[in-house]
């Protein structure tokens, strides 16, 4: 079976996805309380203070059953990544073994968690954020990030429990977002360089 969910026709029926998918588990006869002390038992999933707690390692294997299950185009996923790509610059940031294009392979990876986590854009309003960002630094890449890591960026830290735990932000997803904050609100954001030293790779 493949199941592919849109949370904006979850929206209209007024569901969020989280409870169209629980209600669709009941549907299917299914005892969820065995589930979930099926999941704890193989150690997919914990609980803490009350509160489920799943490992990276389990959220890494339900990434992949979701981008490799189909809900991501290939093709386009393709495509996407080779446009994206040459919006970077070519060569390494100074001292740095990375390149700033890395290579094809890791962009399409990091576009698939991407719209896991972030949700489905447009190309064209990837690209023209893509775009816009490159140039906002002006020729001076300095402190311009490589290409995955303005995708997506994990980093390690701990929860409030002290264990550790790998955090992702994504600048891809924040040029967007505030790109259609200023359009629905007519205005343009004023290009002000100064917060460029404080993004790194």
């Amino acid at each position: 079976m493949k199941l592919i969910i849109d949370d904006k026709i979850c929206a209209k029926y007024q569901l969020t996805i989280n409870e169209f998918l629980l209600l669709h588990l009941i549907m299917q006869d299914q005892d969820c309380d065995n589930t979930i002390k099926d999941l704890m038992q193989r150690g997919l999933m914990q609980k803490q203070d009350g509160k489920f707690i799943i490992p990276e390692f389990t959220k890494s294997v339900v990434q992949k059953i979701v981008s490799e299950s189909g809900n991501i185009n290939e093709d386009r996923l393709n495509s996407l990544a080779s446009k994206i790509q040459k919006c970077f610059p070519e060569g390494k940031p100074q001292g740095s073994v990375a390149y700033y294009r890395a290579n094809k392979r890791e962009i399409i990876f990091q576009l698939q968690k991407f719209f896991i986590h972030y949700g489905n854009y447009s190309d064209e309003d990837i690209l023209n954020a893509t775009k816009s960002y490159v140039e906002s630094f002006r020729g001076n890449y300095r402190y311009l990030p490589i290409i995955t890591n303005f995708i997506l960026k994990s980093t390690k830290t701990l929860d409030e429990m002290g264990n550790p735990v790998i955090k992702e932000s994504s600048q891809l997803a924040t040029q967007l977002e505030n790109k259609q904050q200023e359009e629905e609100k007519g205005r343009v954001a004023i290009n002000d360089d100064s917060w460029l030293y404080a993004d790194r790779n």
